[in-house]
This record gives structure tokens, C-alpha cells and sequence, in this order.
């Protein structure tokens, strides 16, 4: 596994690779700051995403695992997946992303499993969750707190909002967001369970 320090202004590119690891970086300033395509056992941990076109965005692979980043005030979304199988998205804090684009956008998979859990998804200027119409949900959504994205008009879009269903939530998670801070919850955060 390849584990990266801090990057600045160049996007971490993985094209036919498989068992990469990109971990406890801070990744901004590029025009997206990760590009994933074919390729596999791909761990994407306790990162800071963001200041980019893209936070992660992730095409025709398996076994994609995005785990414990912060992914903020990215131009263009904060999660782009399309035709990804096996996929895990947890624990991750999506927050103040700018542009038209959805947030957290899932196209592509047609029966393809996935799992999007315990994360927060808040203050977004696109939709929140975003399934397009050619794709299948997650296997497993749960335990998310999805708040106030697009206006507080569109949460969830192209898919039942499981608002209330599998603990999913839409509170203000309540995030220290003072300067110098590391985005985290204020102990009375709706978001801790």
C-alpha cells in the first residue's frame, strides 16, 4: 500500500492500480484533488479534501473504501462515484461545497453494492445525495445526517429520502467551524450516536 504525505496544487491521480492507500494528507488547490479509474482495493482515509474541483471522484472500479475525511469547499461536488462496485463511504464530514453540482453523486451502478454510513452531508450549495437515474441505491444507507443542502430544498434526490428510516437523520450536525478548527462536533451534535 502507498501512503502519501501532503499535497498541494497536484491532483492524486490512480488509473489501473490496485491496493493504494491515500491517507491522513491534506489534498487542495487542484482540479480534482482525487481521480480514481479502473482500479482496485482503493482506501481512501483521514483526509483533508479540499479547495478543489472534485473532492473524490471515482469511475469503473471495485472495492473503493473513502473512510473518516473531510471533505470541504470543493467547486464542483464532494463525491462523484459512477460504476463503482463494492463501495464503502463512511464516517466522512462533506461540508460547505460550492457549485451546482451534487454533492455526493452515485450514477452507474446497476446492481453494483454499496454502503453509505454514518455521514454528514451539510451546508452544500448542490443536492445532497444524488442517485442518477441510471443507477441502483446503495445496498445500505444508514445512519446519516443529511441537512440543509441546496437551499434545504434537495437533501436526497433521484431516490426515496430514508430521512427517519435506518437512523438517518436531518439535523444541524452542529460543527465547530471556528478558524483554525477541525471541524468537530459540539458534544450536544445530533450527528453523535
Amino acid at each position: 500500500k502507498k501512503q502519501l504525505g501532503v499535497l498541494r496544487a497536484v491532483p492524486f491521480d490512480v488509473q489501473n492500480s490496485s491496493e493504494v492507500e491515500i491517507a491522513d494528507s491534506e489534498i487542495k488547490s487542484s482540479a480534482g484533488a482525487i481521480e480514481i479509474g479502473q482500479s482496485s482495493n482503493i482506501n481512501i482515509t483521514n483526509n483533508k479534501i479540499h479547495n478543489s474541483s472534485t473532492g473524490v471522484s471515482a469511475s469503473n472500479s471495485t472495492y473503493v473504501s473513502i473512510i473518516g475525511n473531510l471533505i470541504t469547499a470543493n467547486s464542483g461536488g464532494g463525491i462523484r462515484i459512477w460504476n463503482v462496485g463494492n463501495t464503502g463511504i463512511y464516517h466522512n464530514t462533506i461540508v460547505y461545497n460550492t457549485g451546482s453540482s451534487p454533492t455526493v453523486d452515485i450514477s452507474g451502478m446497476d446492481n453494483l453494492q454499496g454502503s453509505f454510513s454514518q455521514n454528514i452531508v451539510a451546508f452544500n450549495t448542490g443536492a445532497g445525495v444524488v442517485r442518477e437515474a441510471n443507477s441502483t441505491n446503495f445496498s445500505t444507507i444508514s445512519y446519516n445526517d443529511v441537512f440543509s443542502n441546496y437551499g434545504g430544498q434537495y437533501n436526497y434526490a433521484g431516490m426515496t429520502d430514508p430521512t427517519g428510516i435506518n437512523g438517518n437523520i436531518s439535523a444541524d450536525p452542529l460543527i465547530n467551524f471556528n478558524e483554525g478548527s477541525s471541524y468537530c462536533l459540539y458534544s450536544v451534535s445530533p450527528a453523535i450516536y
